[in-house]
């Protein structure tokens, strides 16, 4: 599965509580992850696009779940 996403501009979100913007993003994307692999743990899944966000932000970190440390996703 590749998920292509560009989710808004930290400046759009400002104001916006944790449920709505870029974690709700995170949040609906990870969902749908998890979902996947549950049904086949197999599943290839690749998330990518523009996040607005670096790596180690909140939304992206936390909420979808990804890593900004190369060595705990490569051999």
């Amino acid at each position: 599965t590749l998920v292509g996403a560009h989710w808004t501009s930290q400046l759009s979100d400002q104001g916006e509580d944790e449920t709505k913007g870029r974690f709700a993003y995170a949040d609906t994307i990870y969902a749908a992850y998890a979902a996947e692999v549950r049904a086949n743990p197999k599943a290839d899944y690749l998330v990518c696009g523009d996040f607005n966000d670096p790596p180690d932000a909140d939304p992206v970190a936390r909420n979808l779940r990804l890593t900004a440390d190369p060595a705990l996703v490569t051999p």
